[in-house]
């Protein structure tokens, strides 16, 4: 049964949504290094990537046996968000 009001969900919703965020903004930023051959920014948002997974990872073993609904609702927007934002600074940082 899905609880609306626990409050320690909707926290780890709220931080599994920021690391999602950052995860997808990163991998984003990576994808359009790679397609425009940037080996700079590829290694860079690569290792920024592969580290911040670590932590999400760690974030998401933690919190296995909790119910999971409400943190898998602040996981997917963080990551849709992410994404959009990623696109958006990866073109201010690696051009058109």
């Amino acid at each position: 049964m899905i609880v609306w009001s626990d409050k320690a969900q909707w926290t780890i919703a709220l931080e599994l949504a920021v690391m999602q965020f950052m995860s997808y903004a990163i991998c984003t930023i990576s994808w359009r290094a790679v397609s425009q051959a940037n080996i700079w920014a590829s290694v860079f948002a690569d290792a920024a990537y592969g580290s911040f997974q670590f932590f999400v990872i760690q974030k998401l073993v933690k919190h296995k046996d909790a119910d999971t609904f409400i943190p898998w609702i602040g996981y997917t927007i963080g990551g849709v968000i992410g994404t959009v934002a990623g696109i958006y600074l990866s073109l201010w940082w690696l051009g058109k």
